[in-house]
Order: C-alpha cells, then structure tokens, then sequence
C-alpha cells in the first residue's frame, strides 16, 4: 500500500482509494490493441467503481489491482506480516486453483532436495472432511495415488482434524520410507463446517518439514469478525492461506485469495512471461506470479 497515500486511512477507504488510481492508469494504457484484456462477471454489493476497474482491464493493470486488493485485504484478516509477499498475496479463481498453485510449489521445493526420481514417495495429508479439491490437485501434481491420506475424524472432536492422528499418519509413511509433503487443514469445511485446530497442526507438519496450507474457502470469510478470529489462531505457523470472496464478501466466481509466505517458491514452480502478458505488464511484469490464467 505504501506509494498510494493511504497511510493515515483505514484499510476499506485505502482500497477505494487505491482503485481509483488503478482506474486512471487502466485508462492510460488503453491502447493495448485489445490484448490479454480479462472479461469480469457483475458484482453486487461493491460499489461501481470494482466494476468499472475490473471490466476490460488489461494483464498489467489487473494484476496491480492484485496487489492492491490483497493488502488492506490481509490487515482486516489480521494476518501476519509474514504473508505480506509483493503486495500482500495474488488473487486466484479458485480454491482448487490455489491449493493446486501451492501443492506444485511444495512438490519443487521437495523435489528439488531429495531428487525428482522420488516423485512417488511424496505424501498429502488431510481429514474425511476436507474438500476433494485437494485429492483431485494430488492427482494433477503426479502423487501416487495411494499417497493420499484421508485421516478420519470423530464426532467428539466436532470433526476436526486430531494433531495426534497426524502425526500417527506421518510417522508411519516415515517408518515406510515416505516422503510427508503437504498438509491442508481447514476453516469450515463444506459438509460439517468443522475447523482445524491450526496451531497445533502447524506444529506436527512444522516438525516433519511439511507444508501447511490453510482452506479457509468456506467460513474463513467470517473471521473478519473480531468474535470469529480465533478460529484462525495458529495461521502464522502455516505456508500458505486462501479463502473464497466469492462465497461471504459478495462478488461473484471467480475470486479466490491466497497469500504465501514464500512467493518465491510460486514463482519459481509457476511464473512465465508469454509475450501478451510482457507487452501488458511491462518491466515489471516478470517479479509476480503470473498466476491468474485458469487451470481448469
């Protein structure tokens, strides 16, 4: 946000403000000759101007719309610091799309240690709660089938996942010479509406070098509320964190958030420069994720 004047504004007014300095620099670059320009749904209740920003925006102007949305985004979420990558995060469609996005970044960065002959020695943990998504972005990743862990979980622990069933799981794929790789624990799953206790799940993974990414797709859009936010304690142990604004906040598909702590490894997984989104985005455009085209 710094470079806007928007430092003494609270963090709504800051957006607003924001987007219309986008608005005015979408209206330069104009003469783009309709390239990489991104069509946009109506919104309802935001007001006109996230319409008028979003319409025919082209590759360059959306994604500094990006940067600018997911700042103010992260203050009112409370998140920490750690997650403020360039501009605070990048927007995705989906939650498929950002757990994928992140389960590809985690798969490198394994890879690129123990060597990618050992692609099927890679495990994915989550519970019986959590959304197929993730089973169906294991498989697009290349993890063996049979490296999917649903870990079961129990009426007395309202459906959450249990810290010790994760670690029972991860030590025995150890014992069996396994790789553990990435963990997706939730904040409202879409069945029960169970939450994860993030903090000490964060712990377990953080002791075996797993990746923790966050699935607040669901509820996670109520922990705006000061009386909600403790259901995301723990959030800064994690890797990465999304949640869908297209469910609570009144836009409609597609608009997924995902703030990482490690935008290096995103772009090191993800990042290309197609000629369109070069003459689009300018210099500049090489530094982000170039993230925002469809997967599915």
């Amino acid at each position: 946000m710094r470079g806007f004047g928007t430092e003494n504004l609270r963090p709504w007014e800051a957006l607003l403000l924001c987007l219309r300095q986008v608005e005015t620099k979408r209206i330069k670059q104009m003469g783009l000759n309709g390239k990489s320009y991104v069509p946009a749904k109506k919104m309802f209740g935001f007001k006109p101007i996230f319409k008028s920003v979003l319409m025919g925006c082209p590759f360059g102007i959306y994604r500094q719309l990006d940067e600018v949305f997911m700042g103010p985004k992260m203050i009112c979420f409370k998140l920490p610091t750690s997650f403020l990558c360039t501009g605070g995060g990048v927007l995705q469609g989906t939650t498929c799309e950002a757990i994928l996005c992140t389960l590809v970044a985690a798969r490198d960065q394994m890879l690129s240690r123990i060597g990618r002959e050992n692609i099927e020695k890679l495990v994915v943990y989550g519970s019986d709660q959590t959304h197929s998504a993730l089973q169906k972005a294991a498989r697009i990743a290349g993890i063996h089938p049979d490296n999917f862990r649903a870990i079961e979980t129990s009426k007395s622990r309202s459906f959450g996942l249990s810290p010790d069933s994760l670690r029972s799981s991860i030590c025995a794929d150890i014992e069996a010479g396994l790789v553990p790789l990435f963990l997706c624990a939730t904040v409202g799953t879409t069945s029960t509406s169970a939450v994860d206790p993030l903090g000490s799940l964060c712990e377990v993974a953080n002791t075996y070098g797993v990746w923790v990414h966050i699935d607040a797709a669901y509820a996670g859009s109520a922990c705006i509320c000061p009386e909600f936010r403790h259901f995301m304690d723990g959030v800064e142990a994690a890797n990465s964190f999304s949640l869908n604004a297209h469910k609570w906040f009144l836009t409609t598909l597609d608009c997924c958030c995902l703030w990482v702590k490690d935008p290096g490894a995103l772009i090191k997984s993800l990042s290309t420069t197609p000629e369109s989104e070069a003459e689009a985005g300018g210099a500049s455009g090489g530094g982000r994720p170039h993230l925002l085209q469809k997967f599915f």
